[in-house]
């Protein structure tokens, strides 16, 4: 599976832009402001229904018009699908082919894509909740019941928070105890699967990139593991009518990563934890493609910034050997060396106009 034609109209400074992509590698070169991280939005909103540089789909549109388009041609073993995303009247119209997308994990199905951005640090930095969605997305990718069944989880979990912040009985609270318990275990037992299976690709992948022996990458449940999650709820039910909220659950697991015991956002350097986050994402991309036996999409937003040579050329060879098509950006083409891929295109852009580099 891969991205063989995009194209936007009025997204950002991408007027009208219409290319031919690489089925193996993409390399978008050109100053800050060009609009080489634009086309990475633009392919990652195509594939998640969202931007992962603003919250605020309206900031997407050229700033003389209120709307924008991206279309999409999927080419896989059944075809061709033809995704098209629609901005207009501050609403988001998602078609695959004339069929609308009603749901964003519908269309993650049709172009499974994953991101390392100059933001991707804040895997470590912004808390559990930025770990659980790296989890979540790979495990929803294997396990399909895994969305019903995580958004049934935070129904009941919300009709007990409301329960807890009216300070009702323990009689009332038990049975959301039992319900919280049935789809708790569902999902802890698919997510530390997960996590055990994407370790066997994460530890070889790291080690080619850095050398880190000491790194630790653990699966926390969000309660502990000598008891049920009923019977914790029960023992901890004051402290939760005191809280108004229910502190543990699924809905606080993390994934605990560590270098030599302490923490890696305050032990590993920028360019460390850039290798480390690599590592993870591209393991996922393997893992996705070894499970569903379905390739995937890699963006890498600005691959050289805070890496020295040798390294860049190791993330250049373990991209290559991914079953992935992958996208790239970088202000000088000389930083990346083309010759690792089998087959690559090279794209400059300037002011929001693509030209054509050197085939490779």
């Amino acid at each position: 599976m891969h991205l063989r034609r995009l194209r936007t109209v009025q997204l950002r400074n991408l007027i009208d832009v219409d290319l031919e992509l690489s089925p193996k590698c993409n390399l978008i070169c050109g100053q800050n402001g060009s609009g080489k991280s634009s086309l990475l939005e633009a392919i990652y909103l195509l594939a998640r229904a969202k931007s992962f540089r603003t919250n605020k789909l309206s900031r997407l549109a050229h700033f003389s018009e209120n709307a924008f388009a991206i279309s999409g041609e999927i080419e896989h073993d059944q075809g061709v699908n033809k995704l098209h995303a629609r901005y207009e009247q501050r609403a988001l119209k998602l078609m695959n082919g004339d069929q609308i997308i009603k749901r964003s994990s519908d269309l993650s199905t049709l172009l499974p894509l994953t991101l390392v951005s100059t933001d991707s640090h804040k895997l470590f930095t912004d808390g559990p909740k930025q770990r659980r969605r790296f989890m979540d997305w790979g495990v929803f990718h294997v396990k399909q019941p895994f969305l019903d069944m995580w958004r049934g989880y935070c129904r009941a979990l919300g009709q007990r928070n409301a329960l807890l912040r009216h300070g009702s009985d323990g009689s009332t609270l038990e049975s959301w105890n039992h319900e919280l318990e049935r789809m708790a275990v569902e999902i802890d037992a698919w997510r530390s699967d997960y996590i055990t299976s994407l370790r066997i690709h994460f530890l070889p992948m790291l080690a080619a990139l850095i050398d880190l022996p000491e790194l630790s990458i653990e699966y926390q449940r969000g309660w502990p593991l000598d008891i049920s999650l009923t019977q914790h709820l029960l023992n901890k039910q004051e402290r939760d009518l005191g809280l108004g909220y229910t502190r543990d659950g699924p809905h606080t697991a993390d994934l605990v990563i560590k270098v030599a015991g302490v923490p890696t956002q305050e032990c590993a350097s920028r360019g460390q934890q850039k290798l480390i986050i690599s590592a993870l994402h591209l393991a996922q991309a393997v893992l996705f493609s070894e499970q569903l036996d379905k390739s995937s999409i890699v963006l890498v937003d600005d691959l050289p910034a805070e890496l020295d040579a040798e390294r860049r050329i190791r993330l250049l060879q373990l991209l290559n050997s991914l079953q992935a098509q992958v996208f790239i950006t970088a202000i000088d083409e000389r930083d990346i060396d083309m010759r690792v891929f089998d087959h690559s295109k090279v794209f400059h852009v300037k002011q929001g106009v693509f030209s054509r580099g050197d085939n490779h």
